[in-house]
């Protein structure tokens, strides 16, 4: 599996045959990301490696970067809902006041 940024691939690495270079897919896309460009610390990508009950997730900046979009037309969606029913409720105690 190669990294879906800069292309290296999983394995040993060519310049330090001791070191393991790390490719693991972003939990939210799905795309591959190798441990240098992944911005992850050298304890997050172990854990990540282990793949067994891992309580870590991995979300790359694009699918970060969207679910933020998503997560911001929601609350957009909300705040208009929220001030229509603002307006239904002032109305209901104008009314109710005026026959009062």
């Amino acid at each position: 599996m190669n990294c879906s940024d800069c292309g290296t691939a999983a394995g040993k690495d060519p310049k330090d045959p001791s070191a393991k270079i790390y490719v693991f897919c972003c939990d939210g896309c799905k795309s591959p990301k190798c441990d240098k460009c992944s911005t992850l610390t050298a304890t997050e990508v172990r854990v990540l490696d282990l793949r067994s009950r891992r309580t870590l997730k991995f979300w790359c900046n694009n699918s970060l970067n969207f679910n933020t979009l998503k997560l911001m037309e929601t609350i957009i969606e909300d705040k208009d809902d929220i001030i229509a029913r603002k307006d239904k409720i002032i109305q209901l105690l104008e009314s109710t006041n005026k026959e009062i």
